[in-house]
C-alpha cells in the first residue's frame, strides 16, 4: 500500500491506529479501484475472488457485496472449498 500511495493519503501510523474495517477499505480503494491492480498479489486476490464465483461484485468493484459475501460462508465448509479448488485433500498443521 505504501510503494502507491502517497502520505498525504494516510502515514502508516495513522494506518495502524484505524480499524481493520477502515484499513480493508483504504486497501481496496487505493490498490483496486482509484488504480488498476497491477501487482501480482493484486492480481491473485482478484482471481481468487473469481474463483469463488464472485465475478460481477470483482468487475463492479463492489467490496460490500464481497465482504457479505464471506459473512455468509461457514469458515468449515470455506476451508473445505478452498481446499477443493486447490486441489488439496489435506493439511498438517
Amino acid at each position: 500500500l505504501f510503494t502507491v500511495v502517497d502520505a498525504s493519503v494516510v502515514t502508516p501510523a495513522a494506518f495502524h491506529e484505524m480499524t481493520m474495517v477502515a484499513q480493508a477499505d483504504l486497501i481496496w480503494r487505493e490498490l483496486f479501484v482509484a488504480r488498476s491492480p497491477l501487482s501480482e498479489a493484486c492480481r491473485g486476490v482478484l482471481t481468487t475472488l473469481r474463483e469463488f464465483g464472485l465475478a460481477d461484485a470483482v468487475a463492479a468493484k463492489d467490496l460490500a457485496a464481497i465482504r457479505a459475501w464471506f459473512a455468509g460462508r461457514d469458515a468449515k465448509e470455506h476451508v473445505e472449498h478452498v481446499f477443493q479448488l486447490a486441489g488439496v485433500r489435506y493439511a498438517v498443521m
